[in-house]
């Protein structure tokens, strides 16, 4: 037994001066300890290696994993579930003296070296030892495995149990060495943990089962990335928050709104939650990816895998991550299936039919529309439907890649702890979670790089490209779109052909101008005109009061009463067919509210084609290029005195601009979805293929229930009869 107050002493002593090896070749990649066995009278019975079968408690263990067990810096634990009848039969009471026995280098016989390695004794068994305070500790130099003297008597030549105590528990934790010159891959003196339990008369007799465990853990001082984590998530949500910030500011402008409002609060909210959801993930990723590359590439130990508390702040970044992730998903598909999306139909009529009196405040008249075929609306919004949740890859493609690469071709064996990438697959070497997230999260980016460049350099270019499809569908059936996400914002698709049927070439909105997508910026002006043409579309609806998401009425440019009651008018001068649907409304119910609604969507088209030809002198735009800064995040720096409509096209990109109104352009915000998804799923239930099944389920239902929203929402919006969306 050592003294009370040497234990700091003895466990940080320096003693031990060899270097040891991550080199499997290196004699030094082992560490060789050894124990002097001793009956409970005091003979000495030899000496016996660690993995000997007098050495270990579990009995299984004995056929495992032989000297492997002390393989420098590789952590190792082993269960066991054992009968107490076998455990009682087949124990004996032998006394431990553990050592390490090295050779060293300053020897010049080369003469082997044993040190002593000290024992502490924990558990319920003891009342010493129960602070983590080592110089509380008492240490001892000996141990035994069982006890078959101290609580069995002899009673008339039978043996009789009080108790049978056992080691249920053993942990051999050795410290490596990290400060001081020539200090890398030294050790201090291991130490010998020992949990010690009881079994009673009746456990034995009954046949109990028995857990054990044995365990191999590695500690470097100074190693725990707590510190470097923390500072790291409060910078880079730093520069997260700053992000949010200038994206609350562009939204709200979108909206029309000058000042802050519960509106503003909540966009900000949604913003910092995407923001900050990826803060967490990249520092958690991070550090387990790093500490992860570093300890499989080392040649001496810098670094060892994450501390249990590591581990639990990691996992704990992943769920919050994953948590935030959720409140920036359900936001994005909530503005996708609420947009006002209308059909431009630039197909000329055969002849012209009776003046609609919609009068702007220049007095410009917009003459109503002769029947068209509707096949036209109709196709284009069944193509829209259909590109509505399409992604830039296959998602169940890259879970069964995931799952093939993790589980098939072994990578799943590189989370084990220790320093070579193998394809060991035994249980028994400690797998860290912090590991799992790196191995699963380099496999999951690494396989959606490849088949993302696969899909945008070889099928999108080669074969399908879905987007450009739409794009020249629009062109073809002389059909543009229309799509407003926000109050003062949205997206255009000009698909109108130079001729004055749909059977030709497609032109720019502009002459000499190749562009046909666009970033609308508009003007308080125009969205009124435009809301209230809208109200017709709906009958007995709710409709949409843009309004509390604009600015206050001496903010807004002042709308005299010529174009209120220009607009006003358009309900009741659409000469005798309107008030003749009108009056069918009222007596015959549904066919002349499906009149109704034609009418109002003739109305609606008939403005924007006046407006996009520059017939409407007070609702005027104006084409022009984004900046790099508008590019680079999202913004429109717009004038507050510019009263005119803002076209804004992308030169890196002709289709770039709409898609953020379907999950094609939201591909980060997905994709990152569904990593996070998959490794807070696979740390937690540690299954690969549990995690795949996860995702995939997941997706397919928000799937489903955004394809449902968005179809009601076309359907709703555009006035096509759902029954012909396919």
């Amino acid at each position: 037994m050592y003294g009370e107050d040497e234990s700091y002493v003895v466990l940080y002593r320096k003693k031990i001066d060899i270097a040891y090896s991550l080199n499997e070749n290196s004699q030094y990649n082992y560490l060789n300890i050894i124990a002097m066995k001793t009956d409970p009278l005091g003979n000495v019975r030899g000496y016996s290696d660690l993995y000997s079968q007098w050495m270990l408690p579990c009995p299984t263990i004995r056929k495992a994993s032989g000297s492997n067990l002390l393989k420098f810096s590789v952590d190792y634990r082993h269960r066991c579930t054992v009968g107490a009848k076998q455990l009682y039969s087949e124990s004996e009471t032998v006394i431990f003296e553990p050592f390490i026995k090295y050779i060293d280098d300053d020897s010049k016989d080369s003469t082997p070296v044993l040190h002593t390695v000290p024992t502490l004794v924990k558990g319920n068994l003891v009342h010493f030892n129960k602070d983590s305070d080592v110089n509380t500790w008492q240490l001892i130099k000996r141990f035994y495995l069982f006890d078959k003297t101290s609580g069995i008597s002899n009673v008339n030549g039978v043996q009789v149990i009080k108790y049978f105590r056992y080691a249920k528990y053993i942990e051999i934790r050795i410290r490596i060495r990290r400060k001081g010159k020539g200090e890398r891959s030294k050790i201090y003196p291991p130490l010998f943990i020992v949990h010690y339990a009881e079994l009673s008369e009746d456990d034995v007799n009954v046949d109990v089962n028995v857990n054990m465990e044995f365990a191999i853990t590695y500690e470097l001082d100074g190693a725990s990335m707590v510190n470097g984590m923390e500072i790291a998530v409060g910078s880079i949500s730093a520069f997260g928050i700053l992000y949010t910030i200038l994206q609350t500011w562009s939204y709200s402008r979108r909206l029309g709104i000058l000042g802050f409002d519960a509106f503003t609060i909540l966009q900000f909210f949604i913003f910092a939650c995407g923001n900050l959801a990826n803060s967490f993930f990249i520092v958690s990723f991070g550090a387990s990816s790093y500490s992860f590359i570093i300890n499989k590439m080392q040649k001496v130990v810098y670094m060892l895998p994450p501390t249990k508390k590591d581990e639990y702040v990691i996992q704990t970044y992943i769920i919050v991550a994953f948590s935030l992730k959720i409140f920036e998903v359900l936001a994005i598909n909530w503005k996708q299936i609420n947009v006002d999306i209308s059909f431009i139909d630039w197909e000329k009529p055969n002849q012209p039919l009776l003046e609609i009196g919609i009068k702007t405040p220049s007095k410009t008249n917009l003459k109503a529309e002769a029947p068209k075929s509707f096949w036209r609306p109709y196709f284009v919004a069944n193509e829209w439907n259909e590109i509505q949740t399409m992604r830039k890859i296959s998602l169940p493609l890259h879970l069964v890649a995931c799952i093939f690469a993790l589980e098939v071709f072994g990578a799943s064996s590189w989370t084990r702890v220790g320093v070579q990438v193998d394809s060991n697959r035994s249980t028994e070497f400690i797998t860290s979670p912090a590991y799992q997230l790196a191995a699963s999260g380099l496999i999951f980016l690494s396989l959606y790089s490849i088949q993302l460049m696969l899909s945008l350099f070889l099928y999108e270019r080669y074969i399908k490209n879905a987007i450009l499809d739409f794009m020249d569908v629009c062109s073809i059936a002389n059909v543009s779109l229309l799509i407003l996400d926000a109050p003062l914002h949205g997206y255009y698709l000009h698909g109108r052909s130079i001729h004055a049927t749909c059977e030709t070439d497609a032109r720019g909105l502009q002459p000499g101008l190749p562009y046909r997508a666009f970033s609308i910026r508009c003007t308080p002006d125009f969205r009124l005109y435009f809301s209230r043409l809208s109200t017709h579309m709906v009958i007995n609806g709710v409709k949409w009061q843009w309004q509390h998401h604009m600015s206050t009425a001496d903010d807004r440019p002042n709308l005299d009463s010529s174009a209120t009651a220009g607009l006003n008018s358009a309900r009741k001068s659409s000469g005798r067919s309107s008030r003749r649907e009108d009056s069918d409304m009222a007596g015959n119910g549904l066919p002349s509210v499906i009149n109704h609604r034609e009418q109002a969507a003739k109305l609606i088209n008939k403005f924007l084609t006046a407006f996009l030809d520059h017939a409407l002198e007070d609702l005027d735009y104006e084409v022009r290029e984004k900046h790099f800064l508008e590019r680079i995040f999202d913004i429109e720096l717009m004038d507050e005195g510019n009263y005119k409509t803002l076209f804004l096209y992308n030169t890196s990109g002709d289709s770039q601009s709409f898609q953020r109104t379907i999950w094609y352009g939201q591909e980060w915000t997905l994709v990152t979805f569904d990593l996070y998804l998959f490794c807070l799923v696979q740390i937690t239930t540690g299954s690969y293929v549990v995690a795949a099944l996860v995702t995939a389920v997941v997706w397919k239902f928000l799937e489903m229930c955004r394809q449902y929203a968005g179809k009601k929402n076309l359907a709703k919006k555009t006035l096509v009869d759902e029954r012909f969306l396919i």
